[in-house]
């Protein structure tokens, strides 16, 4: 798994989707399609946690074309005083050796405090 988003994207299939079904709820997206789609999400990631880096990735399960994986995110982002600690699970759904499906859930509340400007405070209601 890459380091850094922006290296990732060349996992993913050129018809890949990513999916976070739960940030809907602090007013992101919960569906990326295809590298160009993908990619802005990651570049929007890379611009407000610069120093963005996975670390302690376990994998659960691995199959031909199947990983169940957990890892963390822990760096300072773009806004004073504020971090983006994160513990993620994603499922990823492989063809070809190329990402078609991956399906994280996260902590809404450490989303929101990294990327909305007024952190928890501009959770819609």
């Amino acid at each position: 798994m890459a380091s850094h988003p922006a290296s990732a994207i060349d996992f993913f299939a050129d018809d890949g989707v990513l999916e976070m079904p739960y940030v809907a709820q602090i007013g992101m997206s919960p569906v990326y399609r295809g590298h160009d789609e993908i990619r802005g999400l990651f570049a929007k990631l890379a611009e407000t946690i610069p120093t963005w880096r996975f670390r302690d990735v376990e994998i659960h399960m691995a199959t031909d074309d199947k990983v169940f994986a957990e890892f963390h995110v822990d760096e300072p982002t773009v806004r004073p005083g504020r971090r983006f600690t994160q513990h993620f699970f994603a499922l990823m759904v492989v063809r070809d050796g190329k990402i078609t499906r991956l399906r994280e859930t996260l902590d809404l509340v450490a989303s929101a405090r990294a990327f909305l400007p007024n952190g928890v405070h501009d959770i819609p209601a």
